[in-house]
């Protein structure tokens, strides 16, 4: 593949038994990033995996799957900071003139919690399976919090409705 070099072969570490080959993806992305350009779409598994799998993506540009967003463009201006991020928690500030999609390589999952400035919020989709959210221009603190007790909850919710879905 044009975007990966291979960095390290077995000849290099020591003599094993089998080939051993480490590559390096120069083109990946950051954990945390405003979203230059995106396509929003309704949130559909199948049309989502068909449009990444068949169009070029350029560096930054997602694809969000959201049922009520109203924010159609980012230009990917503005600044990123994680001030603080492990296993169960992420904090960040952003800095934007313009509204902007912000998003995080973090698998959406169940258990996690997210606020923007104290106030929570239902993120959207990035990329099938990452979160996204819609950042008003302006200075804004996101956290990010897996708790246990969030996924037991969610998972109890997910039996007795019968919806096991994690999109829905």
């Amino acid at each position: 593949h044009p975007s990966l070099s291979l960095a390290v072969s077995s000849d290099d570490i020591l003599p094993l038994q089998q080939d051993l080959y480490i590559y390096e993806n120069k083109n990946v992305r950051p954990i945390v990033y405003f979203a230059k350009g995106v396509q929003v779409i309704q949130t559909n598994e199948q049309q989502a995996f068909d449009l990444l799998k068949t169009n070029a993506w350029p560096e930054r540009r997602s694809l969000i799957e959201c049922d009520a967003c109203t924010l159609e463009q980012s230009d990917g201006q503005g600044t990123v900071t994680v001030l603080r991020q492990d296993a169960t928690a992420m904090e960040i500030e952003t800095e934007s003139v313009t509204p902007q999609w912000l998003v995080i390589s973090v698998n959406r999952l169940p258990g996690w919690t997210v606020t923007v400035d104290g106030d929570h919020i239902e993120p959207a989709y990035a990329n099938m399976t990452f979160f996204a959210l819609p950042i008003e221009g302006g200075k804004h603190s996101i956290s990010l919090r897996f708790s246990a007790m969030n996924l037991l909850r969610t998972s109890l919710n997910w039996i007795m409705t019968g919806h096991m879905n994690f999109k829905q």
